[in-house]
């Protein structure tokens, strides 16, 4: 696809997102769960609670230091089920104080969450275009995931640009030197406890290629400063998911398939693994929408099925992408609610691989 040039699919992308901005915050989308929502409205969604909850730390709420000791003290003496309290990562909740982000002046985050987005846009477009060719860098520039993250105020396309920028320093795509790298992961770390697979990632690639010793201790201190920190978070999650709130997709989304054959299915470990492929499907968004609109689970069902293929894709070649991708996607799968969102920093991988695969197919016919 030599038609357009990066340059121009790079315009192309950033009027589309420009017109989409003003156009969703004039004419806001109806969610049936959280009413109207716009790029420019206050989304009250997104684990934002959460986040607000925490920023009383910065305030200095002796309640709240307390709580937060507490908390790591319990974990230090093991009394893992004295932990009734999980921490997001301090990045966001800072960055939610000093934008002064309320109901009334949602702008200024609005404003960073849209130029990340676009700064992601640039990066992958022009790893794409040389990497394979220009119809990569068009279907990820106008596929709604993840151009819709940008109108999202969340952390996610915040650790989609940080992992993206570690993941290609991994690739040798970026020469910048390991002082801006270790940074970056640091920043990483005080995002969101996801980090803990993209410094995983990189641990085992300083360890395979012989990387420097310093580089190696500093990636693994790094590491367990984000195990320890999200301790009382992976603990409280898992927690959920197993016992409060344990994941009934199956017996919702599969109801006929158990009265047809029952007996099969008295086995628990045959539910286990029923459970983890709907979990599987789930993550790439194969996922029952809570927006009541048809036409946004359409469009998600349609980049699940883009997403899903490049996976299997991927797979063929065991390479540093193969490692990455499958240790965003297995920790999400066994521990964690399946959420679409979770895959955000490997979807440009993702359509990397459909569209090779695209290409062998009719190259092929």
């Amino acid at each position: 696809m030599k038609k357009f040039t990066y340059i121009q699919i790079l315009t192309f992308a950033i009027l589309l997102r420009l017109i989409l901005f003003i156009f969703f915050s004039l004419f806001p989308v109806y969610h049936e769960k959280f009413g109207f929502i716009s790029p420019i409205s206050y989304q009250i969604f997104a684990d934002l609670e959460f986040y607000l909850n925490f920023k009383l730390i910065f305030d200095f709420s002796l309640s709240s230091l307390s709580e937060f000791i507490n908390t790591y003290k319990n974990i230090l003496l093991l009394n893992f089920d004295q932990v009734s309290e999980r921490y997001p990562g301090v990045f966001f909740s800072f960055l939610i104080l000093i934008t002064n982000y309320s109901d009334q002046n949602p702008f200024i985050l609005s404003a960073i969450i849209f130029l990340t987005e676009i700064i992601s846009l640039f990066i992958w477009g022009k790893y794409l275009c040389e990497k394979f060719s220009n119809l990569s860098f068009i279907i990820y520039a106008f596929l709604p995931i993840p151009l819709l993250f940008g109108f999202l105020h969340s952390t996610d396309v915040l650790f989609f640009l940080l992992s993206s920028l570690i993941f290609l320093k991994l690739k040798n795509y970026y020469n910048y030197n390991y002082f801006f790298l270790f940074i970056l992961m640091i920043l990483l770390v005080l995002i969101r406890p996801a980090a803990i697979t993209v410094i995983f990632c990189a641990l085992i690639y300083f360890i395979y290629n012989n990387e420097k010793k310093i580089y190696i201790l500093i990636t693994a201190i790094i590491l367990l400063s984000n195990i320890i920190y999200y301790l009382p978070y992976f603990i409280i999650e898992l927690d959920i998911v197993n016992y409060k709130k344990p994941f009934k997709a199956p017996t919702v989304y599969t109801t006929k398939l158990f009265l047809l054959i029952p007996d099969i299915f008295q086995f628990e470990f045959l539910k286990s693994i029923i459970k983890y492929c709907v979990k599987f499907v789930f993550l790439f968004g194969f996922h029952p929408s809570s927006s009541g609109n048809f036409l946004i689970y359409v469009v998600r069902f349609c980049c699940a099925l883009i997403f899903i293929t490049g996976y299997i894709h991927s797979l063929k070649k065991k390479n540093i992408d193969f490692i990455y991708i499958n240790l965003i996607i297995i920790p999400v799968v066994l521990f964690l609610y399946p959420s679409y969102r979770y895959i955000l920093p490997i979807v440009p991988l993702l359509i990397l691989n459909f569209c090779i695969l695209i290409y062998s197919f009719s190259k092929n016919r």
